[in-house]
């Protein structure tokens, strides 16, 4: 860079080819933004997404364990429910039996009734009657066994009816959770497609972001080649020729509240080595005006 006039600055911004990169510069950052902003939103819709599969997979996995528990307890209750109809058949077995010896006990006890009433002498019949509480306890005891047995039939077939029903239950259940846990697998496969295919769109924009970057590189490196400047983010910068401690600064951008003065793209400005965009203020209109004319020429 070499230091210029005042009137060699006002040449070069007043002219069409710095007009004309100046709308691309203006247009090369827009669409480094906008490929900018889409990469990022994006990005945002990836880790969405893959946190939804994430979830998705974690609940499939969780459901299908619980699927499979109840399908664990389906088979201990059918097997506990087989061995529940086992025993009440021998218990309602040994019930029938012990239904049997009592019904003859207790005809027993009536035939000797029947006997007694035709003893024909006080010493037979006191015999019938000691033959009568003897078989008295022993129907108590048969039929107090024959209750026992009958609770025991009861209790089997409350607990062999409650294991059915359960049984039943939980096969209905099982098959639902079962389902319930195939769904969640189907949204996890959707869910990582769709990330996987928003994971590719970004790659895709990426790329032409870092082309927007480059074209944009390009531009820049072009100003400080063709117009003989220092350039950094928004300033086009000269070092005064007039005054080496006087520094000529063209923005890129419109700003009227961040910078000491208010700046208007393409507008000359002047400041020091030292104050950079703090230390801005307007060039003299005066001497604008003049250097237009020097650098227009004769008319």
């Amino acid at each position: 860079m070499k230091a210029k006039w005042i009137d060699e600055v006002v040449e070069i911004v007043s002219a069409d080819r710095f007009a004309d990169w100046l709308e691309g510069l203006h247009r090369a950052r827009q669409d480094l933004k906008a490929k900018s902003d889409r990469y990022d939103e994006i990005l945002t819709q990836v880790n969405l997404v893959e946190f939804r599969a994430e979830l998705a997979h974690r609940n499939a996995i969780e459901t299908l364990e619980r699927s499979t528990r109840l399908e664990d307890m389906s088979a201990r209750l059918a097997n506990e429910s087989a061995v529940l109809e086992n025993d009440s058949f021998e218990v309602v077995s040994q019930f029938e039996m012990q239904r049997d010896r009592t019904t003859k006990l207790w005809e027993t006890l009536g035939a000797i009734d029947v006997t007694i009433e035709q003893a024909q002498s006080e010493r037979e019949r006191k015999k019938l009657q000691k033959q009568k509480q003897k078989l008295s306890e022993d129907y108590e005891r048969e039929d107090q066994r024959k209750q026992r047995l009958w609770s025991d039939v009861e209790r089997l077939w409350i607990r062999s009816i409650d294991c059915n029903l359960a049984l039943r239950e939980l096969r209905h259940k099982g098959a639902l959770v079962r389902k319930q846990a195939e769904a969640l697998f189907e949204a996890y496969e959707a869910e990582s497609r769709q990330a996987q295919a928003l994971r590719e769109e970004a790659d895709k924009i990426s790329l032409e972001r870092d082309a927007r970057e480059e074209a944009l590189e390009k531009a820049q490196e072009s100003a400080r080649s063709d117009f003989g400047c220092l350039l950094h983010e928004d300033f086009l910068y000269w070092v005064a020729r007039e005054d080496n401690k006087v520094v000529y600064t063209v923005p890129l951008i419109d700003d009227a509240e961040n910078y000491p003065v208010e700046i208007v793209a393409g507008q000359v400005y002047k400041t020091t080595p030292q104050g950079g965009v703090d230390a801005m203020t307007p060039v003299d209109p005066d001497r604008l005006d003049q250097a237009s004319a020097t650098a227009a020429g004769p008319g």
